[in-house]
């Protein structure tokens, strides 16, 4: 998900003890010498990640999960038969010290290139896989338009914003009621327009209407301009794809305003942040997200329970779950291809259909490169994020992506 932005969200997070494989060996034989037929029989996975900067919050938990599910992978003999060895370089939340690293990665030989968690940089990062003809995989960026802006070789990992937005609207005209509905969006980046774009368009094949759109600059400081006509229009309900300071920012200049309509949002608002810094503003807040250590989720609570042994901590962030759930699809795909070849494994990712992962099923055929899978539902209440639902997206329902630049 994330942007570029001088917002300071917190100290760069770096490569330290714990992630063994941070900065191991850059050697690399690529393609299908990598081991598929007579090779070395290793797997080299390079990751372009935002370690440092303002994606640090949402590259940083993946990192450390995907390191935790690889590595018990190789304990167990390695990933379809493959040593993987991992490669990781900061791309700074930088667009062109993520396209620089990346072409640094797929120069050194690696057969599969993973991108940060954005968009922006991850259409940056998947350039140079695009022209070496490997696959990329976005950690966790959730713009339907990153596939399509890259080209054949680029995957996203998680479920698009196109496709949590179906589950998020069902919600809230099908389950709530919500008749009207107020958007809060931003141009400036794919994710933070198209998230709210797209629910407006489920909303209103739902039967609801859009009562107004707000447009807002990333990074802002007030708000007041679009909280007063959001008021205006008395919405039943607001959505907005507004993550870290602006969303925090919002809500508590909404509340204070004295609007109390519910509000919506994507994954993008599941992070520590929302509750330490909107506190009471985000009480009743309701976003879509990739999991929950609930006993409604039992293989994203058991991983999540392996993450806190391994790494000291409790998961950050549902982000921490989309890491093993990239392992499981990686797997599949070698399996599947039955080599380390650049455009096999690319055709076998496009082509897999209810791999198992952590969080449910992953489905890539007919998908556009973009997976479907499960969206969990999570309800701020006394200042805590709790399990509300889990539900497959309506393919049916899913827009196409917004046409980017």
């Amino acid at each position: 998900m994330r942007k570029r932005t001088p917002a300071a969200i917190l100290a760069a997070i770096l490569c330290s003890g714990l992630l063994a494989a941070c900065g191991s060996s850059d050697e690399g034989s690529g393609g299908a010498s990598g081991g598929g037929e007579g090779g070395d029989k290793t797997l080299k996975i390079g990751y372009a990640a935002a370690l440092s900067g303002v994606l640090a919050p949402y590259d940083t938990p993946f990192h450390n999960a995907l390191k935790v599910a690889l590595d018990e992978k190789n304990a167990a003999g390695g990933l379809a038969g493959y040593k993987v060895e991992l490669t990781v370089k900061d791309a700074k939340s930088e667009i062109p010290v993520a396209a620089q690293v990346s072409q640094e990665l797929v120069d050194s030989g690696i057969d599969v290139l993973i991108t940060p968690c954005d968009a922006d940089p991850s259409v940056a990062a998947g350039q140079a896989a695009q022209t070496a003809k490997i696959p990329a995989i976005s950690g966790c960026a959730g713009s339907a338009q990153l596939p399509g802006a890259v080209g054949d070789f680029m995957f996203q990992n998680v479920f698009a914003v196109n496709s949590q937005v179906v589950p998020l609207a069902q919600y809230a005209y099908e389950d709530k009621g919500y008749k009207t509905a107020a958007l809060l969006y931003s141009p400036d980046t794919r994710y933070t327009n198209d998230g709210p774009v797209q629910f407006g368009q489920v909303f209103e094949k739902l039967g609801g209407k859009i009562a107004t759109k707000q447009s807002y600059k990333f990074g802002s400081q007030d708000f007041g301009a679009q909280i007063t006509k959001i008021k205006g229009a008395r919405p039943d309900v607001i959505m907005t794809s507004a993550y870290g300071a602006d969303l925090t920012t919002f809500l508590k200049q909404l509340r204070g305003a004295g609007v109390d309509a519910p509000v919506l949002g994507t994954d993008g608002a599941d992070a520590p942040s929302l509750l330490t810094g909107a506190k009471d503003a985000a009480e009743g807040m309701v976003f879509t997200t990739h999991g929950m250590p609930v006993d409604e989720e039992p293989k994203v609570k058991e991983f999540a329970a392996l993450y806190k042994e391994k790494t000291g901590k409790d998961p950050e962030s549902a982000f921490v779950y989309a890491g093993p759930d990239l392992v499981a699809t990686l797997e599949a795909a070698v399996e599947k291809a039955g080599s380390l070849d650049g455009q096999k494994l690319r055709d076998a990712l496009d082509s897999l259909s209810g791999v198992q992962g952590t969080t449910g099923e992953i489905t890539y055929e007919g998908m556009n490169r973009s997976p479907l899978k499960a969206v969990t539902l999570v309800e701020v209440k006394d200042g805590k994020f709790g399990f509300l639902d889990q539900r497959i997206p309506d393919r049916e329902l899913i827009p196409p992506p917004i046409k980017g630049e």
